[in-house]
């Protein structure tokens, strides 16, 4: 499981909205049209109800409003369509609005240009949380604040926005390093408290991701102190969860424990299921690492419990990883495999999602790119057209530049062309491989391995599994550093490609776990394969600091003869023999027994 913040959508539409534009001053008794739009602004974010029925009152009169009032109530209307439950409704009213206010530049004075920067915070908002058509719209209405609020004062509250927004886009998207260096600034900024408490609830969430925390760093104590001057204490308990990862990733157990413990009253005193789920699960994984087994069953059970309306959310996750564990240790199998396949399926669905966040955000900035590559291809088209008009003028001069521009604009199309079909070769890439060893990734190898049962259940050959797992790899990650992990972890590869054939399937599954689906081989031809495998692994010295790194693998092999052509359960019996491989000593190779076989 990647380390990740508490992303819960629903927050990011509500308090964004909350903290569009500085609330109005406080009406004693609103009376006229526009002292009534004025208490509507200023309750909007505070009482729904209320706003439904001032606007009601000013909808009748809003022909006696200023150019800029109606604009603001257009506003307002489309925002309340929007905490209704309907956003794309909301995106359509205020894209309408915008276009009236641009289609009238000239005569639209600098209040009416500050409704539609308003408006167009606000649409990046709700596409964040819409369906990922939407986002190279988001894309393109980020570049057009940014040009907007450039002007303005970086003191502008609608500057500050226009940078949450954009963090708050990014964010969604999974893509952190985006998404920090605009939250962070607004947490620098001459703001109010408010508005700052949001931004380092963005720029936490972004370095949680980004694995730039430590349980000493500053920005935990600052952002608490914020949030709590500004009395909001829900983000104050969502960055003490965030503390309490840290203190588990680093291996603190009792320091997690002890926070989350002394702060869960408090969660659950604010009621939301999510953020008491996330506490949970911490307490549940860090029972599990002090050997307090019921301590951390009691809290991965209440986890599920709260969970049962929600996805795959990494609560979940962890969760069902730590109640697998629990029965491993306990020895009961049936409900350790239970749970494991329960996790398993969570953790791909998750790990699914956060991939299509990226694929989605790659073929958003893939679209710009297209996209400006059309606009600048239709302007030398039209460079092209202008100049066959003047040269018109004269028989031979026309014949040549004629010739002259159509070689460019070919070259200029043939340009595009590759850009596009290597940016297509590349964003394939993306998907099949992974990033650091550079072989394939799990995806990939569902892909192909299936291809390659069907291909040999038809042509009645045999196909063999082999999975395997790093000994105490942890350990070399913890002492020397994950520099160094993740370069063992390219030597291993670069090892067993060199025993394996060009038409093996050679994957990454796991953080350390990797498995090869070998085509036309037996359990006895792949029980060698393995402890070629073996051998070569032990044989790698690796020297950091003056220390010598040996590396070994737990191997586990079975084949379709012995557990059918079901890829899903041959790659479980090779994993299964893989563990049987640990709980035997680690490094050495464990060949499945024969199983029922299945189509």
């Amino acid at each position: 499981m990647r380390p990740g913040s508490i992303n819960n959508q629903w927050w990011s539409i509500g308090l964004i909205l909350i903290l569009m534009l500085p609330l109005s001053p406080l009406l004693a008794q609103p009376s006229t049209p526009a002292e009534l739009l004025d208490e509507a602004n200023r309750v909007r974010s505070q009482n729904p109800d209320k706003l439904d029925q001032l606007l009601a009152q000013v909808k009748p009169h809003v022909d006696s409003l200023s150019e800029t009032q109606q604009a603001n109530f257009e506003y307002l209307s489309a925002y309340n369509t929007a905490i209704h439950g309907q956003p794309q409704l909301a995106i359509s009213d205020l894209e309408q609005l915008i276009q009236r206010i641009e289609s009238n530049k000239d005569g639209a004075g600098q209040q009416l240009q500050r409704v539609s920067i308003r408006a167009k915070g606000t649409i990046v908002n709700l596409l964040a949380n819409s369906k990922v058509d939407d986002w190279y719209r988001g894309l393109e209405l980020i570049e057009e604040l940014h040009q907007l609020v450039e002007p303005l004062s970086s003191d502008d509250q609608l500057f500050q926005m226009a940078y949450i927004n954009t963090a708050i886009f990014y964010n969604h998207l999974e893509q952190y390093s985006l998404g920090l260096p605009y939250a962070r600034a607004v947490t620098k900024a001459n703001t109010s408290i408010r508005l700052q408490c949001f931004a380092y609830r963005l720029m936490l969430e972004a370095q949680l991701a980004l694995g730039q925390l430590s349980v000493d760093s500053a920005e935990f104590s600052e952002g608490k102190a914020v949030c709590e001057q500004a009395n909001e204490e829900l983000p104050v308990q969502i960055f003490n969860g965030h503390q309490a990862k840290v203190y588990i990733d680093q291996q603190q157990y009792s320091q997690a424990i002890a926070l989350l413990n002394q702060n869960l009253p408090v969660v659950e005193s604010i009621g939301s299921k999510a953020l008491i789920s996330v506490f949970n699960s911490l307490l549940a994984k860090a029972y599990l690492e002090t050997g307090a087994l019921n301590q951390a069953r009691t809290h991965a059970q209440k986890t599920l419990g709260l969970l049962e309306d929600y996805g795959n959310t990494e609560s979940r996750i962890r969760a069902y990883e730590v109640l697998y564990q629990i029965a491993r240790q306990r020895n009961q199998p049936a409900q350790a495999l239970n749970y494991y396949e329960q996790y398993a399926q969570a953790n791909q669905t998750y790990l699914d999602d956060i991939h299509a966040r990226n694929m989605a955000y790659q073929l958003a900035v893939h679209k710009a790119t297209q996209q400006q590559n059309k606009i600048e291809l239709l302007n030398k088209e039209n460079t092209l057209l202008r100049t066959r008009q003047i040269l018109a003028q004269t028989e031979a001069e026309n014949t040549r530049f004629a010739v002259l521009f159509l070689i460019l604009a070919v070259l200029v199309l043939g340009l595009w062309l590759y850009k596009n079909h290597t940016t297509q070769k590349r964003l394939k890439a993306l998907a099949e491989r992974d990033s650091l060893t550079e072989i394939s990734n799990r995806r990939h190898l569902l892909q192909a391995a299936k291809y390659a049962l069907e291909y040999c259940k038809n042509t009645r050959q045999i196909l063999g599994i082999v999975v395997f797992d790093l000994d105490k790899f942890k350990s070399i990650n913890d002492r020397f550093g994950h520099a160094t992990g993740d370069w063992v972890l390219k030597q291993v590869v670069a090892t067993c490609q060199k025993v394996s054939r060009q038409s093996d399937i050679f994957a990454r599954i796991g953080g350390e776990e990797f498995c090869f689906v070998l085509p036309g081989c037996d359990k006895e031809h792949c029980q060698n394969f393995a402890e070629e495998c073996r051998r070569a692994l032990e044989e790698v010295v690796i020297e950091e600091d003056g220390h010598r790194i040996r590396v070994t693998a737990s191997f586990g092999v079975t084949d379709t003869q012995s557990s059918g052509y079901n890829l899903d359960k041959l790659i479980g019996v090779a994993d299964k023999a893989m563990y049987n491989a640990k709980n035997k000593g680690r490094n050495q190779v464990v060949v499945a027994t024969a199983q029922p076989a299945t189509a």
